[in-house]
């Protein structure tokens, strides 16, 4: 059964919008990208102690802007266009964007478990059946997930040059032509989660992931306050909706999927109740202003920096060579 949509209406509710509110989102969610190049920061700083901060944040706009353009595969522009900026293998640097995922995972994990916990039993009991698939399986895998999370940031911790022995042991038993590259590689990695060992970068790090995670907050709410049928709702109901939406976007809830517009829509009619056009315009806020407000930024430091979108297509594959 398909639900109604007036696109009339739809089309209309823009028109309600609150261009403060809206321009506070933006400016809040562009602090998110400067939060995540400090982190990068301070998580390559065994490799490259004084790589400038201006040149990360051109290269995290950049890679967020390949990324949002060509999909998940553009990720690696990222962490190929830093390595090359700083002088240091790619791998080094991989390494710190999948440490930069593990501390975002953790902080998702525990976003998401308070949302449920927002969550009063009445309004679980009549939600549909995509969302209360979701409250009824979040709860082992947040358990799973955040154990698994909690194990890996523990293991970067406790890595030190003792274990490269026994590691270069276990390479000597690979096929000489491998061996030395896979040694090369599991180097460089080992240097990119280097910062973990340190307490005052690991405390760093974890620091910059919540004020990251409180500024996404913060513009959710700003969002919901622009939109006078979504203004009625509460900093902890702004923090629900995220819990779902970033869950939603990592895991494809049966029937309906992932993304960040379907899982907010559906969040916002089923839970709070809105109306589905009214879903549809914060659904596709959230999107646009979350993810895509970067593209512009990072088109004109791309093009400061000699890069082109062919070229942006193209830099995945020329860092696997």
């Amino acid at each position: 059964m398909t639900l109604p949509f007036d696109l009339t209406l739809f089309l209309r509710t823009f028109r309600q919008l609150d261009p403060v509110w809206l321009t506070a989102s933006v400016v809040l969610v562009l602090l998110t990208f400067l939060g995540r190049a400090l982190r990068w920061q301070v998580m390559m700083a065994p490799v490259a102690p004084n790589a400038p901060l201006g040149r990360i944040f051109s290269n995290t706009a950049v890679g967020f802007t390949a990324a949002v353009l060509f999909g998940r595969a553009a990720e690696i522009v990222r962490p190929y266009l830093i390595a090359k900026a700083e002088g240091v293998t790619l791998s080094s640097q991989l390494a710190v964007w999948f440490l930069e995922r593990m501390t975002d995972l953790a902080m998702v994990l525990l976003i998401f478990g308070l949302a449920l916990t927002q969550l009063n039993s009445s309004a679980a009991s009549h939600v549909g059946p995509q969302v209360r698939w979701v409250l009824e399986s979040s709860g082992r895998l947040i358990g799973l997930l955040g154990a698994g999370t909690c194990l890996i940031l523990f293991a970067f911790r406790q890595y030190s040059g003792k274990s490269g022995p026994k590691l270069q042991a276990l390479l000597g038993r690979l096929p000489a032509k491998w061996a030395p590259k896979a040694a090369t590689i599991l180097d460089s990695f080992a240097m990119g989660v280097a910062a973990t060992r340190d307490t005052r970068a690991f405390a760093l790090i974890l620091g910059y992931t919540l004020i990251e995670w409180a500024l996404v907050g913060a513009c959710y709410y700003c969002i919901f306050m622009g939109f006078p049928p979504s203004a009625h709702l509460s900093w902890q109901d702004s923090m629900v909706v995220l819990g779902f939406v970033t869950f939603g976007s990592i895991v494809q809830i049966p029937g309906i999927g992932g993304g960040i517009q379907v899982v907010a829509v559906v969040v916002l009619t089923q839970v709070f109740g809105l109306g589905l056009e009214h879903a549809t315009t914060l659904g596709l806020l959230l999107w646009l202003i979350g993810m895509v407000v970067i593209v512009p930024l990072g088109l004109v430091l791309a093009v400061r920096s000699g890069l082109s979108l062919t070229s942006l297509v193209k830099l995945p594959r020329a860092s696997e060579k």
